[in-house]
């Protein structure tokens, strides 16, 4: 059985990516050695520490090459291409960065603590895998946009900037159907901004020190929006309603009620111009 050994074009592979590491001070050093079974390319960031990386090329052409990271095999591949696409069939578990592959074509699941470097490209889930592949991430950092039908998030989630969304989209709170809080611009009517609850008999309470909102106007209806309650204007008038009838209005000189007025006692600093029947039980003059 010969000796295995890397060809001069596999090791021009494997430097083009040691010297970028080796430039930006994350490796140190590296080792070759040939074995019957196999040639082992190690890459080092102190000798006194196992390999980081080791990669392995094997006699077995069918195994091809094993990536080794501290020890433990992450990745099997055919062929060795750090330019090009390589591919690699099964489960691929990778505990940490994958360096020796720019671009990979995988079937099966991939699981990575972290992608580091530009994920560029487009992945044609539909034509390329089979089932229902699950790409699990822990840190995902992209630089531009990213395009994603549905997330489901479980822990905090923190926005640097702006959320934007669109016209008749709701923002929602609460998870029981019926009984939920809905935030949203609604394109349709004169009620372009709304706040509604799903629910015809929880509350909304606002609870602050001090509730100071600003408009010219604020108009208040019942649920079922088809009768006002209180209408205020700024400036002009302030309107009371029974029952969708108007009762009291504040004007620029008083205000002016429709309706009896029932009080237990009256007091009046200043001339009473009744106009119609007047009823006085006991009339003390001085």
């Amino acid at each position: 059985m010969s000796i295995v050994r890397f060809k001069k074009k596999e090791i021009n592979l494997i430097m083009e990516v040691y010297s970028q590491k080796i430039s930006t001070g994350e490796w140190k050093d590296y080792s070759i050695s040939f074995q019957r079974n196999y040639a082992v390319f190690s890459i080092h960031k102190s000798f006194k520490f196992v390999p980081y990386y080791q990669i392995k090329k094997n006699f077995l052409k069918k195994k091809g090459y094993t990536l080794v990271h501290n020890n433990s095999v992450v990745l099997y591949s055919n062929t060795l291409n750090v330019i090009g696409v390589s591919t690699f069939a099964g489960i691929t578990t990778v505990t940490s960065s994958t360096f020796f592959a720019r671009h990979g074509s995988f079937t099966g699941n991939v699981t990575a603590n972290s992608f580091i470097g530009s994920l560029t490209g487009t992945a044609s889930l539909a034509s390329n895998l089979t089932g229902t592949p699950d790409i699990s991430v822990r840190d995902l950092d992209v630089d531009g946009h990213a395009n994603l039908d549905n997330i489901s998030i479980a822990g905090v989630t923190t926005f640097s900037d702006n959320i934007t969304i669109p016209d008749n989209k709701k923002l929602i709170l609460g998870s029981v159907s019926g009984r939920q809080l809905e935030i949203f611009h609604n394109t349709s009517g004169s009620s372009n901004h709304r706040i509604q609850s799903t629910s015809s008999t929880n509350h909304l309470n606002i609870i602050a020190p001090a509730i100071t909102p600003s408009a010219d106007t604020f108009a208040f209806k019942n649920l079922a929006g088809n009768k006002s309650v209180l209408r205020i204007s700024a400036d002009t008038s302030t309107k009371l309603y029974y029952n969708g009838n108007e009762k009291l209005t504040t004007e620029n000189t008083g205000i002016n009620i429709t309706g009896i007025v029932t009080a237990t006692s009256a007091d009046i600093n200043g001339d009473l111009d009744v106009d119609g029947h007047t009823n006085l039980d006991n009339v003390s003059i001085a």
